[in-house]
């Protein structure tokens, strides 16, 4: 069919070993929790809905470098208004070794569309160089960037960053960064009345944040209510401006 889709409605996983492949008269959409994964090859385009993408070295045959290759677009839903970080896409970026010609990553015969996240991961034991460029996603064009990099810190303090050079591939690079520090005190109160019984983050206002909710117990024969702290977003500086302590009550 022209669509064939990964984890919609739930956890989904297409995942395709060296010489593998799978063909499609359109693409394949990866949905909330689904995965493509692998060193193997697309025939089409993917589409990730809150998916991700991850290249790889598993059922690998030579032992060489290992990519997953797309022969048409790879296309990531952007974190914004509307779009819950669910919804956002993903890749899952894996260094397997310090030296960047065993990189993997995901090839892209057309074009790249970027955004959502980059979640950078180590094997055990590997120490990349700072300063080094470890190819992620190379593409005949690339747009776009990743809006946030989720890193593992170094034991030299270096995290990692996705960098652009403008030769059609983002690549990550380790380097030695401030963290960015948060305008807010160091805690914030909430007026709650009753009894906290249960929380959770949710974009509810649907600008593409996570809000605070918590559930209020006020007693048997009394009615409860919902608590809400709306997520104030990124401050200029992209710091988080952390919650706001003027709250809804439902």
């Amino acid at each position: 069919g022209p669509v064939l889709e990964v984890g919609l409605g739930g956890i989904g996983l297409l995942s395709l070993g060296e010489s593998g492949s799978v063909a499609t008269n359109g693409i394949v959409r990866a949905s909330r929790d689904g995965l493509v994964r692998g060193s193997g090859g697309v025939t089409g385009s993917v589409v990730l809905r809150g998916g991700a993408v991850g290249p790889s070295a598993e059922f690998d045959e030579s032992g060489g470098r290992q990519r997953l290759n797309i022969s048409g677009d790879l296309f990531f839903s952007s974190l914004r208004a509307g779009v819950t970080e669910a919804e956002a896409g993903r890749m899952l970026f894996t260094v397997r070794s310090d030296d960047p010609s065993e990189t993997m990553s995901v090839v892209v015969g057309g074009e790249a569309v970027l955004a959502g996240t980059l979640r950078v991961l180590l094997d055990a034991g590997v120490e990349p160089t700072a300063g080094d460029l470890y190819p992620a996603v190379e593409a005949g064009k690339l747009s776009g960037r990743f809006a946030a990099v989720q890193s593992p810190a170094l034991s030299t303090g270096f995290v990692a960053q996705a960098v652009y050079p403008g030769d059609g591939t983002a690549y990550v690079r380790f380097d030695a960064v401030e963290p960015l520090q948060p305008d807010l005190i160091l805690t914030a109160d909430f007026a709650i009345s009753g009894a906290f019984r249960d929380g959770r983050v949710e974009d509810v206002d649907g600008d593409g944040f996570p809000d605070l909710v918590a559930v209020i117990n006020n007693g048997p024969g009394t009615a409860g209510f919902l608590l809400v702290a709306r997520n104030l977003g990124l401050g200029t500086g992209g710091q988080w401006d952390g919650f706001d302590t003027n709250t809804q009550v439902f």
